[in-house]
């Protein structure tokens, strides 16, 4: 029900709302940016941890931040917001944060509470919108900040303790070893394509199509390349249609018989 609200926001399309949830949209303000998507490592952010984000909207410069939140008084009238519960509140802290890495500003956040009713299994708006603010402080950020890093060493120590519970009787030596020697194998590859590029260009510059060295012959593969009539494009995609239905059928064949598994070990780095 959020996202249809969210949606409601950002088109300001009203053709499949209430008058209850025309009123509550049209007291949301509307923005530049909406469902961005904030991850650190794209961005380069100076964070100890991959942190990924969507901003429910902001505006262009993202000195204010919009949170939208859907809600229904409780049964006790409990009311699902307060301005304390909102300053207190860690997922627009860490937007806060995330922010101010990326722009260098604190923006100003804003939560609007949209009131719910349940009528039946459906929820429905009441029309009625509350508005909190809050602006976190450089400390508070960073003592956020910490916090996250914290739970994120705890939840990886959690996992690997988890998934090396049962490996005791494993060489981990040779894991190792295995693990090492694969970085070191990608790093020398990254020398020898550098080296290649070189080799290649010094040959080409120097008009040699090949050479001769102790160890072997440095030369040029030839590829050849066409430009196919437009016909050809028109054939090509009948084709392309004959293999998607042979692989239907194919795939469905396969579904009725006994496969024969085979196994080999693959290794997956991490970074």
């Amino acid at each position: 029900y959020g996202s249809k609200i969210g949606k409601a926001v950002e088109s300001r399309d009203f053709f499949d709302l209430t008058a209850e949830e025309k009123k509550a949209v049209g007291q949301l303000p509307r923005q530049f940016h909406y469902e961005y998507k904030i991850l650190s490592s794209e961005l380069g952010l100076d964070m100890p941890y991959p942190y990924k984000s969507y901003l429910d909207s902001a505006n262009e410069d993202f000195t204010i931040v919009d949170e939208y939140k859907t809600g229904k008084i409780g049964k006790t009238g409990k009311i699902p917001w307060t301005q304390k519960k909102v300053n207190n509140h860690g997922q627009i802290k860490d937007y806060a944060l995330l922010i101010w890495k990326m722009t260098g500003q604190i923006p100003l956040c804003r939560l609007h509470w949209i009131e719910t009713n349940e009528d039946g299994q459906q929820l429905e708006a009441t029309g009625r919108v509350e508005m909190f603010e809050v602006r976190f402080t450089e400390d508070q950020l960073i003592e956020n900040e910490k916090k996250i890093a914290e739970t994120a060493q705890e939840i990886s120590a959690a996992y690997k303790k988890w998934q090396f519970a049962d490996s005791k009787n494993l060489n981990l030596s040779d894991i190792d070893q295995f693990v090492e020697l694969q970085f070191q194998l990608k790093d020398l590859q990254t020398q020898a394509d550098e080296l290649k590029a070189k080799i290649e260009q010094d040959l080409k510059d120097n008009d040699f199509e090949s050479y001769e060295h102790e160890s072997g012959t440095f030369g040029f593969m030839s590829r050849k390349s066409y430009t196919y009539p437009t016909e050809f494009a028109e054939q090509e995609k009948w084709f392309k249609m004959a293999k998607e239905t042979f692989d239907t059928y194919k795939k469905d064949l396969e579904a009725t018989l006994q496969p024969e598994i085979k196994k080999s070990l693959t290794f997956r780095a991490k970074y």
